[in-house]
């Protein structure tokens, strides 16, 4: 993958160059164009496993996509896009099957969700360079229920804020990731119904951070009906910057702050 440094700045096509713009990167990223065309790939002898290759990319980027909507309540806190990093974990996740061939694959969230803890989801200030203390974190599959406990943070001691924001809040979020099956129509999920699942969440009141806040526990319970027992539970938290906005209402500022998968379970 290039990177334009100096001299232009645009977007689009150019000849056989793409140019674009990614979230997370401030340079435009050149791509070229060229290669097999479609046909030869679909059909080709040569392109055998290319094809199964492809068909597992098509289920790991489902199931980056289903991990991403069980982090919607915390995307206003990512610095970066996390549709790539997700899926190279979730790679890993999908060789852990050992009983179906290349191609086939399935992706297992239920029994191999571990490569997901400790995802971060910034790259310029983790969640662990704000909270210094670690966070007692735990997940119930049978209540369907988590649990954080956040110590008593001290500014400039185990609470250091990026920037000048003067409120802080933290949020836990639990969601249901499930998990995702080869089929002739592409991974599918082993119900429809797990199509319309979404994350459930509860924050913390706003605390002034020049002050800091006393130790405090969140919980938090998935209440949707869950049609079987093929999905992993995830447990994620962030924490959200504020500022005080018209009327003396707090206004969470965008993209401030920073999350993390916490726990599967």
């Amino acid at each position: 993958m290039a990177q334009m440094t100096s001299g232009f700045d645009f977007t689009g096509p150019l000849g056989n160059v793409s140019a674009y713009r990614m979230r997370g990167v401030e340079k435009v990223i050149l791509r070229s164009k060229g290669g097999p065309t479609k046909s030869q790939i679909k059909s080709h002898k040569h392109f055998r496993v290319t094809r199964l290759n492809n068909s597992e990319f098509g289920g790991r980027s489902r199931a980056s996509k289903l991990i991403r909507r069980m982090l919607w309540p915390l995307q206003s806190v990512s610095d970066y896009n996390l549709a790539g990093p997700l899926t190279a974990l979730v790679k890993a996740i999908q060789t852990m099957d050992s009983i179906n061939a290349l191609g086939k694959r399935s992706i297992l969230l239920s029994q191999n969700g571990q490569p997901l803890e400790g995802f971060n989801l910034n790259k310029k200030t983790s969640l662990d360079a704000i909270i210094r203390n670690p966070l007692s974190c735990s997940l119930s599959r049978e209540t369907l229920t988590a649990r954080v406990e956040i110590p008593a943070l001290l500014p400039g001691i185990n609470f250091f804020v990026p920037g000048n924001h003067p409120f802080y809040s933290i949020t836990a979020v639990i969601g249901v990731v499930p998990d995702l099956f080869y089929s002739k129509n592409g991974y599918a999920t082993s119900q429809k119904d797990y199509d319309n699942l979404y994350s459930y969440s509860v924050s913390s009141e706003w605390f002034a951070t020049l002050e800091g806040s006393k130790a405090n526990t969140l919980e938090v319970k998935y209440s949707a009906p869950i049609p079987d027992q093929a999905f992993g539970l995830m447990l994620s938290v962030g924490i959200q910057f504020g500022t005080m906005g018209s009327g003396g209402v707090i206004q969470q500022i965008p993209y401030t702050g920073a999350g993390k998968i916490m726990v599967m379970g």
